[in-house]
């Protein structure tokens, strides 16, 4: 028998992802190579692998193959595994072969751009095939955008059909605050497919259009409070819009679930501007009712408030907060090397 190496990708129930290898085993092999889900919907009743002996714990188990291996779950209770599962993990498995299909792309292209320079050293229609290369490019690099905007979309489904299987309601606003996440990078995405450059955006048109999004996404809250958005002209690389955007999506979401209670009316300022000194300033502010007097920001275990800290720096800028009048968030980071 062919000797076999297996490399498994495990998550703990922290979260974790951990490898390991393993040998000579070529079942899950056969799995993948059989191109086609194998369910067992409980070890202990029905083992057609002769599994249990190596899985003594667990009970349902689920192999559904893709392009480069197999995806896996398991369980210790039997027959959990129903047909939303396995058509959620098709679904996965559909992203994941996707996601490797354009790896291989970008890979091949990088092997023709290293042919069309060795081929520039050689013939005297350089800069014709220069020229040939960077419209390849380009057309390629749009190509990825777009792809990269309907995956993020698919995954924004996903979520939204999984919330729609949940009953527990703080289960499904954490779904929908990721679900928001991804929607602002998919944004930014399809931005970059529109635009001329490819690698920088309007940052202005950007922040309006997602900062609507999220508005819009509130119903009745967007309803009775304002939104008004003030933003400078500027131009940005992706490095610094998809972070940015993130933030922006944080503050607006934290405005409109918790600023203006009971009925509230307000309104909502974003501002972007220039400064003098080569630096950005984006400052999200309310007029709602504000902050707790004792809350410090540093210490909020709030998942989007420590998103707003770590995408900061990693802006390499500063975040500062005001509580007169309601709550202004301001960030201050240098455009250039941000």
């Amino acid at each position: 028998e062919r000797h076999s190496v297996t490399t498994a990708y495990t998550m703990d129930q922290q979260g974790q992802w951990r490898r390991y290898e393993f040998s000579g085993d070529r079942l899950v092999v056969g799995f993948w190579e059989r191109g086609e889900p194998v369910v067992r919907h409980d070890l202990w009743e029905d083992d057609p692998y002769q599994e249990r002996v190596h899985l003594p714990r667990l009970r349902s188990v689920v192999d559904v193959p893709f392009s480069h291996g197999t995806l896996a779950l398991s369980s210790r209770e039997p027959r959990i595994f129903g047909d939303q599962h396995l058509a959620l993990v098709l679904d996965m498995a559909g992203l994941l072969s996707e996601g490797f299909s354009r790896l291989e792309d970008l890979a091949a292209l990088e092997q023709r751009n290293q042919e069309l320079e060795a081929e520039m050293a050689e013939r005297r229609r350089a800069e014709e095939q220069l020229r040939a290369s960077l419209h390849e490019k380009e057309v390629l690099l749009k190509e990825i955008h777009h792809r990269v905007k309907n995956n993020l979309q698919i995954v924004s489904s996903l979520l939204n059909l999984q919330a729609g299987t949940i009953e527990d309601a703080r289960t499904v606003a954490k779904l929908m605050d990721s679900r928001s996440r991804i929607e602002s990078m998919a944004l930014v995405h399809e931005k970059l497919y529109q635009s001329d450059t490819l690698d920088r955006i309007v940052f202005g048109d950007y922040l309006r259009a997602l900062a609507a999004h999220v508005h819009g996404s509130y119903g009745e809250v967007g309803q009775r409070v304002r939104l008004r958005v003030e933003a400078s002209p500027l131009v940005v690389d992706v490095d610094v819009a998809v972070p940015c955007g993130l933030v922006l999506n944080e503050l607006l979401t934290n405005c409109l679930k918790y600023a203006f209670p009971d009925g509230r009316q307000g309104e909502i300022l974003v501002e972007l501007q220039a400064l003098d000194d080569d630096r950005v300033r984006l400052r999200v502010s309310d007029d709602g009712v504000g902050l707790p007097a004792g809350l410090e920001i540093a210490q909020t275990h709030s998942l989007g408030m420590q998103l707003v800290g770590d995408l900061t720096t990693q802006l390499r800028g500063t975040l500062s907060l005001c509580r007169e009048q309601g709550t202004a968030f301001e960030i201050v980071f240098p455009l250039a090397g941000s």
